[in-house]
């Protein structure tokens, strides 16, 4: 499916889509860079970990899956190396048939130790181990490319208008930072499309009702499962839990309060379900001191 955002700027709004694609890391990290997003970037894995899932992505890919018949992975004694397995259940005791054994260096240098028999030969099985550790090391795919979005979102403060997450209002002033984003990931026209159009935010009320609408389902939805959190902790809740609730209270909070300076719209009804829910932390945290 297709995203879309609503956003809002000095009485603009604007309608934002994006189609994701597999993308080169670095081309993420660079766009998020120029956004002041890296944060959400996912950190380049270890080889040893790289290694790892690839070599149980091509003992799929070579040998076929087969029902009951899984891979398994295990570290050797070298912490680089590993072997991969597959299961044949059996009656009294499984048995777990050698497929291949690699390792990776620090700096990527890939080798195979050993292949079994049901194998292919060592050029096919190594090439394709390659492949698969370059195209994990060098690339993110489509769902990790449009992750980061939706967490640059919900860090500017976005409400998810649809349960799908295919359309999100965004306050107007991080337009420009989502189109910087969009204008770097893009490219020369072979990235992600990010795209944004704008429009008078005033002569479309019934969006912001929407928005409003949406925003009033999530804090509430967010403050009631930090109540049932707060009734089921019998003798109060720990230090870390109150903190954590705290926190999501407080966000909320925030949002609600940018919401009213952006809509002019008194949101009186959520700030004081948030405040409650503030109280009813505070006074677990009591009852465990007190316990």
């Amino acid at each position: 499916m297709t995203p879309s955002i609503l956003t809002i700027r000095a009485g603009l709004g604007g309608l934002a889509f994006w189609n994701t694609k597999t993308t080169l890391r670095m081309r993420v990290q660079a766009a998020a860079e120029q956004a002041g997003i890296e944060r959400f970037v996912p950190l380049q894995p270890s080889p040893t970990a790289v290694l790892r899932e690839s070599m149980l992505d091509t003992a799929k890919r070579l040998c076929g899956r087969v029902r009951r018949h899984p891979f398994m992975v295990r570290r050797l004694s070298d912490s680089h190396a590993f072997e991969v397995r597959q299961v044949h259940p059996q009656k009294q005791q499984n048995d777990y048939c050698f497929c291949f054994s690699a390792t990776i260096t620090d700096t990527w240098e890939l080798d195979l130790l050993r292949i079994g028999d049901a194998m292919p030969d060592a050029y096919a099985l190594y090439e394709d181990v390659c492949r698969t550790v370059a195209n994990r090391r060098d690339y993110l795919p489509s769902p990790v490319v449009s992750d980061v979005m939706v967490r640059a979102l919900h860090s500017w403060g976005a409400t998810r208008l649809k349960d799908d997450g295919g359309v999100w209002f965004l306050p107007g002033e991080y337009v420009t930072q989502y189109r910087a984003f969009a204008n770097a990931i893009y490219g020369a026209g072979d990235g992600p499309r990010f795209c944004c159009t704008t429009f008078e935010i005033g002569s479309d009320p019934d969006t912001v009702g929407h928005v409003l609408d949406s925003l009033r389902a999530e804090v509430t939805a967010g403050i009631e499962e930090i109540m049932e959190d707060v009734l089921a902790a019998e003798g109060g809740m720990q230090d870390r839990s109150i903190r954590l609730r705290m926190g999501r209270a407080d966000a909320y909070l925030r949002k609600v309060s940018l919401y009213e300076q952006l809509t002019g719209e008194t949101l009186a009804d959520l700030s004081g379900a948030v405040e409650q829910a503030k109280q009813a932390l505070a006074l677990s945290q009591l009852l465990s001191v007190a316990t």
